[in-house]
């Protein structure tokens, strides 16, 4: 099952996100305004997954070819990686000194089979 194809319903229903039932948890908020509220953290939670699972995704392919020592491949397939990483940070999944160290990791990697 493809993660990116999924709606935010589908998401809930798959037990990925919205750990809260609305309404019915004794002492939550039932108001009208904290239902969206809700609604909006797993909507927000389909994006930050899909950002989190495509710079993961990157980086094990890149250190795939590192690993098979084609550093030529992995120089060219570094800007989307960095890409990648950097829209992580932007969209705060990943804080700016992490994407920092696995790009610098990445890059000495490189460098060290080139």
């Amino acid at each position: 099952m493809k993660l990116t194809a999924l709606t935010p319903r589908a998401y809930r229903a798959a037990g990925l996100i919205g750990g809260r039932a609305r309404g019915s948890v004794p002492g939550m908020a039932r108001t009208k305004s904290a239902k969206k509220a809700s609604r909006v953290a797993d909507r927000r939670a389909v994006f930050n997954i899909r950002t989190k699972r495509t710079y993961k995704d990157s980086v094990k392919e890149i250190g795939a070819l590192i690993a098979g020592k084609k550093a030529a491949e992995a120089e060219k397939m570094m800007p989307s990686v960095q890409a990648a990483v950097d829209k992580a940070v932007k969209t705060h999944v990943l804080q700016r000194n992490t994407a920092a160290r696995i790009k610098s990791s990445l890059v000495k990697r490189i460098r060290a089979i080139a």
